[in-house]
């Protein structure tokens, strides 16, 4: 049984992006590291399914975060680890990151690649000590995973992502869980909107936010959680 999100509860967080991707080599263990010892408590990270594996990354090419070239979908398991993602590490697999996670970490899974619910839900209950809320833009994939976990008796907590405002309360409607991450930009995240999401019974997550002004203001404005590239500079507005 995995534990409940403390997105759920009272309180103001701040959940390192990609661990802490201003400071080290986005979604690497180098990276995941300097968030904890700076004191995060909570942790996104990305996964794509590689041979039923799943591994911690955020785009479905090579280019942008690795010494790779080309799409992930071209190489196997072996070949995409001997890749430098940074650091000279590898890229990591979701499990070792969560076996270095210190206990009582908040973990949000990002589902990004395809046919990446089932894994991660069975993942999941690999790891009592950690606290799981599980993500995607792809609201199928996302719907597939509560549907995995709709019978537990604590499932993991949801919180569909958004780009933009249209039809938000809509499409979030559809899961059981009472969180939703919107956008920073794009006129979202507006004072307007986060108290139209908090009427509705929503918690409210940000993304991605790096100027401690603005997330002092998202706080107060309501919003319970803020993503930032540079967690450790934020801590300080956690309440």
């Amino acid at each position: 049984m995995t534990k409940s999100s403390p997105l759920l509860t009272e309180g103001f967080v701040i959940i390192g992006h990609r661990g802490a991707a201003g400071r080290a080599p986005e979604n690497t263990m180098s990276s995941f590291r300097h968030a904890w010892r700076s004191g995060v408590r909570a942790i996104e990270l990305d996964v794509q399914n590689v041979e039923e594996e799943l591994i911690v990354l955020h785009d479905d090419s090579l280019d942008r975060t690795t010494t790779g070239r080309g799409d992930i979908s071209d190489f196997s398991l072996a070949e995409l680890r001997s890749f430098d993602a940074g650091n000279s590490e590898p890229i990591p697999l979701l499990g070792e990151v969560l076996a270095a996670a210190p206990e009582s970490t908040l973990v949000n899974i990002e589902l990004k690649g395809r046919d990446t619910a089932a894994l991660v839900a069975a993942e999941v209950t690999r790891w009592p000590q950690l606290v799981f809320m599980v993500s995607s833009f792809n609201l199928r994939e996302l719907a597939r995973f509560d549907d995995l976990q709709a019978r537990s008796r604590q499932p993991t907590a949801l919180a569909p992502l958004f780009h933009y405002w249209r039809m938000v309360l809509k499409r979030a409607e559809r899961f059981r869980a009472r969180g939703v991450s919107i956008n920073i930009g794009n006129a979202i995240a507006t004072e307007r909107h986060v108290a139209q999401l908090t009427e509705a019974g929503w918690k409210v997550c940000v993304y991605t936010v790096n100027d401690a002004e603005r997330a002092a203001q998202l706080r107060d404005w309501g919003v319970r959680a803020v993503f930032s590239d540079v967690p450790d500079a934020l801590l300080h507005l956690e309440t």
